[in-house]
């Protein structure tokens, strides 16, 4: 009796081992659980039962994920695609509105860069994403193709973006290539928090009439950078709507501005309502073609390039073009403090140019700071008060004139 039971014992075992062992490598074949099937195909399972190799009830179905994606298997044990899983540590968002798929789709986006299907295609989810990250977050936009011309990909969205502290949002190849629409608003359609970073986009303007970017000293720390955008005012219908200023800097943070374009804004194309401990670092903008509806000092000046309000910051404008907008290029009406607009040298000098003379616009209007503007360029070799600047400013040295400019009409 008990060897007939030893033996029994023996061969359940080896029933058991069989089972363990029990592994397939065609679609269609017997399994016993997923793990006897290949990568990409799960153990299908009829009604929900489990089987065993002795015998192997069940077959290996393939999943039919497109590449890329992931495969696990739902209630039903029917299979399900899914994007790759995001790791914690990774703070990469990519966005891309060609390829990209919105949070609705069946197989909704992680935001990871490939496959291109998991990829944000609303940039305002891919910001949303790593907003509620939180610093160190990054969202890139991608897709767009090299060429001549550029190819643009817009992004249309439905209201205004919010850059969190420590949160970024830039683009692989620049303005050239990547262009963000803004709707009817008249709050600012891109808010950029303490700590956060905006750059490579296009800001088009359709329907607003807030700021186009506007900083928030309020929440976060640390240096609010601007970089490679290039602000288009100008919306479409009648009249046509316009962003209210380019940038629009308040508080005591830092600003940094950098190689960016401002143009057609109805007031100001840079403000900076900072306060005297707040830094602002101005390099190689283009500030031009906006306009000046607000007048200051009692209704004698307006100022639609460069508006300098409250008080004084530490700046530093080096290699930037102000030119062709209406009233002043540069309006300063802080109430007191010396407003460094030195060059520094010639081969950083800025450009001070195309003023608008019928309306007794100057390139330099500061009401009592006193103001160095040495080593700039202006339209002629030796500016003049009264036509090229008012108030106590400092232009020599001067460097020579900025004859390459087109003026607008």
């Amino acid at each position: 009796m008990a060897t007939m039971r030893a033996s029994g014992l023996a061969v359940l075992v080896l029933a058991v081992a069989a089972g363990a062992a029990c592994t397939v490598t065609t679609s269609g074949a017997q399994c016993n659980s997923d793990e006897n099937c290949q990568t990409g195909q799960y153990c299908y399972a009829p009604g929900g039962q489990g089987g065993s190799c002795q015998p192997c009830n069940n077959t290996c179905e393939p999943c039919n994920c497109a590449s890329g994606l992931t495969c696990t298997r739902d209630a039903s044990h029917q299979p399900v695609c899914h994007c790759p899983t995001r790791l914690d540590t990774d703070g990469a968002f990519y966005a891309d509105a060609a390829n990209g798929a919105l949070g609705t789709a069946a197989v909704p986006p992680t935001g990871v860069q490939s496959p291109p299907q998991c990829r944000f295609k609303s940039l305002e989810d891919a910001l949303a994403a790593a907003n509620a990250r939180g610093p160190g977050s990054t969202v890139t936009a991608v897709g767009s193709q090299q060429g001549t011309p550029p190819t643009v990909m817009t992004f249309i969205v439905g209201g205004p973006l919010v850059v969190e502290p420590g949160v970024k949002l830039a683009s692989d190849l620049g303005a050239s290539y990547y262009a963000v629409t803004a709707p009817a608003t008249t709050m600012p359609f891109v808010t950029v928090r303490a700590g956060a970073t905006l750059s490579g986009f296009q800001i088009q303007n359709v329907a607003g009439t807030g700021d186009a970017i506007r900083s928030d000293c309020s929440q976060g720390s640390g240096t609010v950078a601007i970089s490679g955008v290039v602000v288009s005012g100008a919306g479409s219908g009648t009249p046509t709507p316009r962003f209210k200023t380019g940038v629009h800097h308040s508080g005591s943070c830092p600003l940094d501005l950098e190689g960016s374009t401002i143009v057609g804004a109805s007031e100001s194309g840079v403000i900076l309502n900072t306060a005297a401990t707040s830094s602002v670092t101005l390099l190689n903008n283009v500030v031009t073609g906006n306009d000046a509806a607000t007048t200051y000092l009692g209704a004698k000046r307006k100022g639609g390039g460069l508006l300098l309000n409250l008080e004084v910051p530490a700046l530093v404008a080096h290699g930037n073009q102000f030119y062709g907008n209406k009233g002043d290029q540069i309006l300063i009406v802080t109430a007191s403090g010396a407003v460094n607009l030195s060059g520094a040298a010639c081969s950083t000098a800025n450009v001070i140019a195309c003023y608008d003379s019928p309306a007794g616009g100057v390139g330099v209007f500061a009401s009592t700071p006193t103001v160095d503007a040495s080593n700039n360029r202006w339209p002629v070799a030796s500016p003049s008060a009264g036509t090229d600047f008012l108030g106590t400013v400092t232009v020599a040295p001067v460097c020579s004139p900025a004859t390459t400019l087109t003026c607008p009409p």
